[in-house]
């Protein structure tokens, strides 16, 4: 029973024409079939009889409708989820159930909810989820089979994943050994803008410093700070380490700024120390801030010049564990002495600096008969509070035969705050005369007083 629709038509290509026809058997759905005559050509050098190809084309309508035939989820950071919908319309007039297949039980694609039959002239939507568990473009094929109506459709799944990218400013260094497990390690240091790795604050006061975060990725990147290593607590408890905000999401091509505050309560002899890691998910490489500070009784501070391999400050021969814990705190500087001695308290020790000179003949890069300790004037928030210090260096016994072998320079001076002045030991070895026999060395030690006067604090 095929009807001719409008006899036979001429095709848009040349030497091409074709015979379409309309089904309208009753227990069939509506069909088109065509009939197409594609002429052949030979090369030849004599005539040949001309060659057609016969095609025949049968169009039904469709039943089974979805809205794309391919999904792409673009870029996502490793570890994170994107979840898109696709709908599937049934537009015979019985119901489509549909059985998956095609996708890779253990792979970064998979079908969120329940995949229900789809009613007559109706629709359902399927959800579909993508999760990258490593860098790299991902694609799968799913397959939807519908048995009863002996139909099939075909839907590509594409996405990549990428890493998340955080640079940080101030730039870190890598390789530095952290409490951080991971090789690839990138150690920031929030004191690099003030140019000393140390950062000395007078006790009850607060120095801060800024660290950057920028989002290079395409994808909005959230953060935490989570420490690593603990500091010393304040006298309340509290650390006296913070970093805020502590935990945000940046938004891509955007910064945030991190304040990291340093607000002792008392001195002790040994700095206090913090390492945090700022965990980005599924991030190539770690970033640890690490934090080191003083804290001081007073505005002056005595302390080892930095970048002296010679010279050693009291918290590298002296253990942490020995600190101790009934010292005064500066609130109760005030108190009477004897309500001092009832309450078990002591005034807090102040570190000694050790100046080592190498034996006569051995080579050092500061020389043989130089060293150098640094006298510091902290620069307070409230610079009403503060002024300038005056200091002099001279020995505790200058009668002593051993201390006319040492000399200060300068022996006194003053210091701004916010500045440091470097005071120079130096050693004049004595002469020996020439004997036989073999020589024994022996060892001078003089102790030397700083007295610092003016400014916050005594």
């Amino acid at each position: 029973e095929l009807a001719p629709e409008n006899g036979a038509e001429e095709s848009p290509l040349p030497f091409f024409s074709g015979e379409v026809r309309k089904s309208y058997l009753p227990n069939e759905p509506p069909s088109i079939h065509s009939r197409w005559s594609l002429p052949c050509f030979l090369k030849s050098s004599g005539v040949a009889p001309p060659l057609f190809i016969d095609i025949h084309t049968t169009l039904v309508k469709r039943v089974l409708e979805i809205d794309t035939s391919s999904l792409n989820f673009g870029q996502l950071a490793v570890g994170q989820v994107k979840v898109l919908p696709l709908r599937i319309r049934n537009l015979g007039s019985t119901e489509a159930p549909l059985i998956p297949s095609g996708l890779n039980s253990t792979g970064p694609f998979c079908i969120v909810n329940a995949l229900l039959p789809v009613p007559a002239n109706s629709f359902e939507t399927l959800s579909l989820q993508f999760s990258p568990l490593a860098q790299g473009i991902r694609s799968e094929t799913l397959t939807l089979s519908c048995p009863a109506l002996g139909k099939t459709l075909t839907i590509s799944l594409k996405g990549e994943g990428v890493s998340p990218v955080l640079k940080v400013t101030p730039a870190g260094v890598p390789g530095l050994t952290t409490a951080l497990e991971p090789a690839s390690i990138t150690t920031i240091d929030a004191w690099s803008t003030t140019g000393a790795p140390c950062r000395h604050v007078a006790s009850g006061d607060r120095a801060t410093s800024t660290v950057t975060l920028q989002n290079s990725s395409v994808f909005p990147l959230s953060y935490k700070i989570l420490p690593i290593l603990d500091s010393a607590s304040n006298y309340n408890g509290k650390l006296p380490f913070t970093i805020t905000p502590c935990e945000a999401t940046i938004q891509p091509a955007e910064s945030i700024d991190l304040t990291v505050a340093f607000q002792p309560d008392h001195e002790r002899l040994w700095s206090y120390t913090y390492e945090a890691s700022i965990a980005v998910p599924n991030q190539v490489e770690d970033h640890v801030v690490r934090l080191k500070g003083r804290c001081w009784e007073s505005q002056a501070y005595v302390c080892a010049k930095k970048d002296s391999k010679a010279v050693t400050d009291e918290e590298e021969r002296v253990r942490e564990g020995m600190e101790d814990t009934f010292c005064l705190p500066t609130s109760l500087a005030a108190v009477d002495s004897k309500v001092k001695d009832d309450m078990g308290v002591k005034e807090p020790s102040r570190p000694d600096v050790e100046v080592t000179f190498p034996k006569e003949g051995e080579s050092s890069e500061e020389g043989e008969d130089a060293r150098a300790v640094t006298i510091g004037c902290i620069a307070l928030v409230d610079a009403k509070l503060g002024g300038n210090i005056s200091f002099s260096v001279a020995p505790v016994d200058p009668t002593a035969d051993a201390a006319k072998l040492f000399t200060a320079s300068p022996a006194s001076g003053s210091v701004a705050p916010g500045n440091e002045q470097d005071v120079t030991f130096s050693f004049e070895r004595p002469t020996v005369e020439e004997e036989g026999g073999i020589e024994v060395g022996q060892w001078t030690y003089v102790d030397f007083e700083v007295k610092a006067s003016g400014g916050w604090g005594k």
